[in-house]
């Protein structure tokens, strides 16, 4: 029995220790652990973590933030792009979600910066070789405005066309909606006097039969008109004076000055004059007699410039009380159908109307004019939203005094959709450039006339969103009585 307790305690001593040792080692363990972590989030706290700022667009430099573990991002300034309007900060490329400015930092970030298009870029391309170029940027869905005509030793310039083989003039009067290059068109002639031959000495050419000048021609400025004598070098080419025929005008009045040969028509040109509307040209400065685009011309002329005023009226101070308007979800009544221009759309007043997906909804303009006229243009400032959209006269009536007029058909393309953070931006579009306005009152009305649901949800109709319209016209043109409704943007 004293053996075998002698080999209990044994045992037990042996358990002890081996006890002892393995709780020894599991501290141990659990110090390391305690150090780590300890080390692990000092090393969090004080270490410096990035936050790229992406331009996101070809060769644009980065910006870069430092920040310290659990602290908050600081939001830059704005970045300026050239043509494009910056839309906001957002962490993934495909700008599903917006940068949170206020969620601290924990690992590097990427910031990713959204653009639109707000500006497109018009290259006048002079199309022969070694000829420079030049752009114009306008905003987005507006025209280009004509270029002083350049010119070419030897060769007469014809107009600008859409390709370099000049088969396609350009319009000066089309919407643009994206970059585009136009070409110079040139018809070679010879402005300079060949050597002449006078076997017989009878001071006429023996070659082209022509009477031998006292000298050669100099024609240094190519208006085909010799520096030295002042007579016309070439009597088959004749020269269109285009004048801005108003009082301070530049350029000493003069807008343009084309050389052509004879039997030719003219390129159609287009003035452009800030604060006015280009209407036409005449051939005389009382501007009683217009110039016909399609006539062929045969001798030098003189064109005078006729100027309208422009008249802007907006659709938010229109009547809008009994409005029902609907629509992708929900609906707005009265008043709730204008709405601020959050996106930065170029609303000309800030505020337009919309909801407009309901037949029969009609915005309607009561005016006044000082006399009659039947050449007023008449232009809307439209937009689409969900979906592209293509206007046409039966289903988006226009009624002029109870007159419909027949437009061509607006085509409204790339339309952001619904879940988009962006909309179109407003664009103008003339309708009709022989409007009758009465002397006295007048009443203009856009009308839904269709049942189209587009895109769905609670729409029953197609339809854009109105900004305003714009009359073009000689006469004075005013909001009738008890209008413009200003008070409609009260509280908004």
């Amino acid at each position: 029995m004293f053996v075998c307790d002698y080999v209990n305690d044994k045992i037990n001593v042996r358990k002890s220790m081996k006890q002892k040792k393995m709780a020894t080692t599991l501290l141990s363990f659990f110090l390391l652990f305690v150090l780590a972590l300890t080390v692990a989030c000092t090393n969090s706290t004080t270490t410096q973590l990035s936050i790229t700022f992406d331009l996101n667009y070809e060769n644009a430099t980065s910006l870069t933030q430092k920040v310290s573990y659990g602290e908050y991002p600081t939001k830059p300034a704005d970045p300026q792009r050239a043509k494009y309007a910056f839309l906001g900060w957002y962490s993934d490329k495909d700008f599903q979600q917006e940068a949170d400015f206020g969620q601290a930092i924990s690992t590097n970030v990427t910031f990713y910066a959204k653009w639109e298009l707000r500006q497109v870029t018009v290259i006048f391309d002079y199309n022969y070789p070694g000829s420079a170029s030049s752009n114009l940027d306008i905003d987005i869905g507006g025209n280009a405005s004509r270029p002083k005509s350049p010119t070419r030793e030897n060769y007469l310039f014809i107009g600008w066309f859409t390709d370099a083989e000049g088969n396609d003039e350009f319009d000066f009067d089309i919407t643009l909606m994206e970059d585009i290059t136009v070409y110079a068109k040139w018809e070679e002639v010879n402005n300079s006097v060949h050597e002449h031959v006078d076997a017989d000495n009878d001071n006429i050419c023996d070659e082209c039969g022509e009477p031998i000048s006292a000298h050669e021609h100099i024609d240094a400025n190519n208006d085909n008109i010799c520096d030295e004598c002042g007579k016309k070098i070439d009597d088959n080419i004749i020269t269109l004076t285009y004048l801005w025929n108003y009082e301070g005008a530049p350029d000493n009045g003069v807008y343009d000055t084309i050389y052509m040969t004879k039997n030719r028509k003219p390129s159609k040109i287009k003035a452009n004059r800030d604060g006015y509307f280009f209407y036409d040209w005449f051939t005389d400065q009382e501007l009683t007699n217009r110039f016909d685009i399609n006539e062929r011309v045969n001798e030098d002329m003189t064109l005078y410039a006729c100027w309208y005023s422009i008249y802007t009226f907006e659709a938010e101070y229109t009547y809008l009380e009994e409005m029902e308007g609907l629509g992708y979800s929900g609906d707005a009544s009265g008043l709730n159908v204008i709405e601020p221009d959050h996106y930065s759309m170029n609303a000309s007043n800030g505020y337009y109307v919309g909801w407009l997906f309901n037949p029969g909804l009609t915005i309607e303009f009561n005016l006044t004019c000082s006399e009659s006229t039947d050449t007023a243009h008449l232009a809307l400032r439209l937009s689409a939203e969900f979906q592209d959209l293509i206007l046409n006269w039966k289903e988006f009536t226009v009624q002029v005094n109870g007159t419909n007029l027949v437009y061509d058909d607006i085509y409204f393309l790339n339309v952001p959709d619904g879940s988009a953070d962006t909309k179109r931006p407003f664009t103008t579009h003339i309708v009709s450039n022989r409007v009758t306005l009465n002397e006295g009152e007048n009443v203009i009305k856009l009308i839904v006339s269709n049942e189209n649901k587009g895109e769905g949800g609670t729409m029953r109709a197609s339809a854009p969103m109105v900004d305003c319209i714009i009359i073009y016209s000689d006469a004075l043109v005013e909001w009738g009585e008890g209008y413009p409704l200003t008070d409609n943007l009260d509280g908004r």
